[in-house]
């Protein structure tokens, strides 16, 4: 019996008697590489098989050389060789490594982005300077219970409310109706207002500024499309009643 290994590396086909002891490693003689034969392509075929196939007899001739170039196609058309052990693929560990360290960053830097988004009220109570980041994220990720802060999102209507008879017009409160309207698509929270009371010629008499922590609500934001009633008292005296009022939501920095 005949026995024929292939080397891993090139290909190279070599023949070993059955009488011959197959050894642990075999180093090939065309590209110089070991190999463990136990990992390496073995067929058995009997002598007589691969002699007639090869029709040639191994005296050195050249036409035993030439019998011995057919050895690979020889060996691809044997029956036998379909039970052959093939090489296992290398696969190095450290060629996927870095992916995996990719991705655990990635998950990692997807965790914390979550982690901001749910707990955006502390961040913000903390951060206040972190709003326009947060809104900007917001209208792309879903942030849970986020309310917006833009003030050019209202609409406000102010309505000066007439005065008691029982009082002087000069020193009489003023009472104001805002009526604010959220025209964007997101909630928003009620923006800082100011409010002037003006005289029969528009001109300013006096001015005031005031957010949702001097109006007292529970709720101070509206939803969108929305709109919320909110009445401000002016006790100020002032030197002649106000024709008129007017206000308009600011912008603070």
């Amino acid at each position: 019996m005949a026995r024929i290994v292939r080397c891993p590396a090139c290909g190279a086909l070599w023949r070993l008697t059955d009488d011959q002891l197959l050894p642990s490693t075999l180093r090939c003689g065309e590209c110089s590489v070991s190999f463990a034969t136990q990992k390496a392509e073995v067929l058995t075929v009997p002598d007589e098989r691969l002699q007639t196939r090869l029709g040639v007899q191994h005296d050195g001739s050249p036409q035993a050389q030439e019998g011995e170039k057919t050895m690979v196609t020889l060996v691809d058309e044997l029956k036998d060789f379909d039970a052959r052990r093939p090489l296992p693929e290398k696969t190095s560990s450290a060629s996927f490594g870095w992916l995996w360290w990719v991705l655990g960053f990635i998950a990692i830097v997807l965790l914390c982005l979550l982690a901001l988004l749910m707990t955006h009220r502390q961040v913000l109570a903390a951060i206040p300077a972190a709003r326009p980041i947060y809104e900007n994220v917001c209208r792309q990720l879903p942030c849970p219970d986020f309310v917006w802060a833009q003030s050019q999102a209202f609409m406000v209507v102010a309505t000066l409310e007439e005065q008691d008879d029982s009082d002087t017009q000069e020193n009489a409160p003023h009472k104001i109706t805002l009526l604010l309207t959220n025209t964007s698509h997101f909630p928003q929270l009620i923006p800082t207002v100011e409010i002037k009371l003006l005289d029969q010629a528009g001109d300013t008499i006096a001015q005031r500024v005031v957010d949702a922590s001097d109006l007292g609500l529970t709720d101070t934001s509206i939803t969108p499309a929305g709109t919320k009633t909110v009445h401000i008292t002016i006790d100020t005296p002032l030197p002649y009643a106000p024709a008129s009022v007017k206000a308009a939501p600011i912008a603070l920095d």
